[in-house]
């Protein structure tokens, strides 16, 4: 489980690098970086602060989540759940900023990705008490 995590960290890590990248060309230079909860724009900034951040975020998550898969394997699976949440963060972001289709807003989608992580997290959990019972 925990070689297939890390090849699924990496997958995810490269995913949203490739996005950013496709992104970045298409942002404006003056791009909203905070959304209020009525998801208008509350706080703006430049095209490489908002793509530099999501990047950063990738990387350090990408990484001790890569870390975490050798000091705790059992809870290897954790760190995909939490990739995929922050990339469909980064994708919505992506999105309201480009004003494209996006069927949910950023503020839904960040809840969402949330409430999916924790989810999976409160399930993890009862998976690992089982198995400790057993």
């Amino acid at each position: 489980m925990s070689k297939a995590s890390r090849i699924l960290i990496l997958a995810l890590a490269a995913t949203s690098g490739a996005y950013l990248l496709w992104a970045y060309p298409r942002l404006p230079e003056r791009v909203p970086m905070k959304w209020d909860m009525a998801d208008r724009p509350a706080a703006f900034g430049t095209r490489d602060a908002f793509v530099g951040v999501l990047a950063v975020v990738t990387v350090l998550l990408a990484g001790s989540f890569l870390a975490a898969t050798w000091l705790r394997p059992k809870a290897a699976w954790l760190g995909p759940v939490i990739l995929s949440g922050f990339l469909l963060v980064v994708h919505a972001s992506i999105q309201a900023v480009l004003r494209s289709f996006w069927p949910i807003s950023v503020t839904a989608a960040s809840l969402a990705a949330v409430g999916v992580i924790v989810a999976a997290c409160l399930f993890g959990a009862f998976l690992e008490r089982r198995s400790a019972r057993a």
